[in-house]
C-alpha cells in the first residue's frame, strides 16, 4: 500500500485490509509515520 492509498481510507477500510491480510499493522504504522513526516516538512 502506498501513502496516497492510505490517506483515502478510513479506519474501517484499513481494519478490513489488515483482516484480509492485504496489509500488516506494522505497514500501516510506517505509512502513518511517513505521512506525518511529510506533513511537517511542507
Amino acid at each position: 500500500m502506498r501513502l496516497s492509498e492510505h490517506v483515502e481510507c478510513d479506519a474501517t477500510v484499513l481494519a478490513s485490509l489488515v483482516s484480509a491480510g492485504e496489509v500488516t499493522p506494522t505497514e500501516l504504522t510506517q505509512l502513518a509515520r511517513e505521512g506525518t513526516t511529510r506533513s511537517i516538512r511542507v
